[in-house]
C-alpha cells in the first residue's frame, strides 16, 4: 500500500491558474494639471507575452489604449492630486483587440501626489501650532505627473473579473 502511494503521481493543484502578466510603458505624459477623467492614453508592451488558450501571442511593441478613470487636481489644504489609470486593450497587427486590465496589486494604477503638509504633531506646540495649522490649511498639495515611459503592470484578458485566474500580492 505504501509503495503504491509513493509511486503514484501527486494530483495537480486545483483552482484557477495565475493571471498572465504583462509590462507596458506609457506613450504619453499624463498629469493632473492637464488631464481629466475620461481622457484616453496610449501604452506599448515592453516585452512579448506567450500565447495561451485565452489569447494569442502578444509581441513586444504591441500598442494599447486606456482611459483615465479618475483624476483630481491638487488643491488648498494640502490636497494632493490623484490619477487612476484604466488600461483597456491592446491591438494586434490584424486589428483584433485583446482585453487587458491594470494589475490590482501594482502601485502604478493609482498615483497620488504629496500633501506637503507640516507634521500634525507640531500643531500642539504653543505659538508654532498656529503657524503650522495656517500653513497646512492654506498651501496647495502636489499634482501628479507621469512622464512618458512610466511602466504599467497589466493583466492580459479579463479572467480576473470572472475568477478564472488569481494574482499574488507583490511583497516589497
Amino acid at each position: 500500500m505504501l509503495a503504491a502511494l509513493l509511486e503514484s503521481p501527486s494530483p495537480a493543484p486545483s483552482g484557477p491558474p495565475h493571471c498572465v502578466e504583462a509590462t507596458a510603458k506609457l506613450d504619453v505624459e499624463l498629469s493632473t494639471t492637464a488631464n481629466v477623467a475620461g481622457d484616453a492614453f496610449r501604452f506599448t508592451l515592453v516585452k512579448g507575452v506567450e500565447p495561451n488558450g485565452a489569447h494569442p501571442a502578444l509581441p513586444s511593441g504591441t500598442k494599447g489604449y486606456g482611459l483615465i478613470a479618475y483624476a483630481t487636481h491638487a488643491g488648498a489644504g494640502g490636497k494632493a492630486g490623484m490619477l487612476v489609470l484604466e488600461p483597456r486593450y491592446v491591438v494586434l497587427s490584424g486589428g483584433r483587440h485583446i482585453p487587458v486590465m491594470a494589475n490590482p496589486v501594482s502601485d502604478e494604477r493609482i498615483v497620488s501626489g504629496k500633501t506637503k503638509n507640516a507634521p500634525g504633531g507640531a500643531e500642539i506646540i504653543p505659538g508654532v501650532g498656529l503657524m503650522v495649522g495656517g500653513y497646512n490649511a492654506l498651501h496647495r498639495g502636489k499634482d501628479v505627473v507621469l512622464p512618458k515611459g512610466t511602466p504599467l503592470l497589466l493583466l492580459v484578458g479579463d479572467d480576473l473579473a470572472t475568477s478564472d485566474c488569481f494574482v499574488t500580492p507583490h511583497i516589497q
